[in-house]
């Protein structure tokens, strides 16, 4: 994370905290000797596999970036995830697609939307988004970068949002055309 970055997180944290808009996620699948303190404010979550994400921002903003996401077997805390080897190489991008620009967004962890990453091992989903205030038109506007996907863009006006070829119209995601 970077030094900018950190301190706007806890720019965040010091006015959100009067209002207790947020709460840190603590994962339970933490290795003894490996535990880290979590990330006051950090928007995360955790699912089993077959189970769903639920990510929300504090009113009046939207998830303007998804900071990690891994679906197979990762590990860590609430701003300190990381990924193993067992790691869908689409998580950071299936994420985006359903997140950005939204308030709230809803994935589910499963082999159907990520692919299988490690047979035979119960998988499960890690998630950490950054929200910031929605953009005055009712649209967020940004770019993200995620493993493969390289630069994506999200543009958006009232009740429509576009990324990289898709559409969010009506409460789901659809193909351009």
């Amino acid at each position: 994370m970077s030094a900018l970055h950190r301190t706007l997180v806890l720019a965040f944290i010091a006015g959100c905290s009067a209002v207790g808009c947020l709460a840190s996620t603590e994962v339970d699948h933490e290795p003894s000797g490996e535990a880290s303190e979590p990330v006051e404010g950090a928007v995360c979550d955790t699912a089993p596999e077959g189970s769903d994400i639920s990510l929300s921002c504090p009113a009046g903003e939207v998830i303007t970036a998804v900071e990690f996401a891994s679906y197979g077997t990762p590990r860590g805390v609430c701003g300190s995830y990381r990924a193993t080897s067992c790691n869908a190489p689409t998580s950071k991008a299936v994420v985006e697609r359903a997140c950005l620009g939204q308030s709230s967004c809803t994935v589910r962890a499963n082999n159907a939307t990520f692919g299988d990453p490690c047979r035979r091992s119960t998988k499960r989903m890690y998630v950490q988004v950054a929200c910031a205030p929605a953009a005055p038109d009712g649209g967020s506007t940004g770019t993200g970068t995620g493993g493969s996907t390289g630069e994506g863009g999200s543009t958006g006006t009232g009740g429509r949002l576009e990324l990289d070829g898709y559409r969010w119209l009506d409460g789901r995601w659809g193909l351009d055309g």
